[in-house]
């Protein structure tokens, strides 16, 4: 009887242990992860929300969601660095709208 309970503990060990297993190496297929450039930034390699893990800026001035699927490009936040730097030189931001008559 004794014996039984053992090889069931043993038995119900061995299966949560490979679910565990199987569960990382799902995450490390991740763009996300697989990305060093993104994967720098990111505060812990397990999802913080299903799909989402957590991004620090590198500043540390805020922290966001980043979805598994999401990868950062060095372009895109090279060309936000500059619109921060110079913002008026910026196409877009120098187009005049209308102000509403009132």
């Amino acid at each position: 009887m004794r014996i039984k309970r053992c090889i069931y503990a043993l038995v119900s060990l061995l299966i949560i242990g490979g679910c565990e297993l199987s569960t990382e190496s799902a995450q490390q297929e991740t763009p996300a992860l697989k990305d060093e450039f993104t994967k720098e930034d990111l505060t812990s390699a397990k999802e913080v929300e299903k799909g989402f893990y957590e991004f620090k800026s590198k500043t540390g001035g805020y922290t966001m969601l980043l979805p598994v699927e999401a990868v950062i490009s060095k372009g895109f936040l090279y060309s936000v660095l500059k619109l921060i730097k110079h913002p008026l030189t910026h196409r877009s931001l120098m187009k005049t709208t209308p102000s509403p008559e009132t």
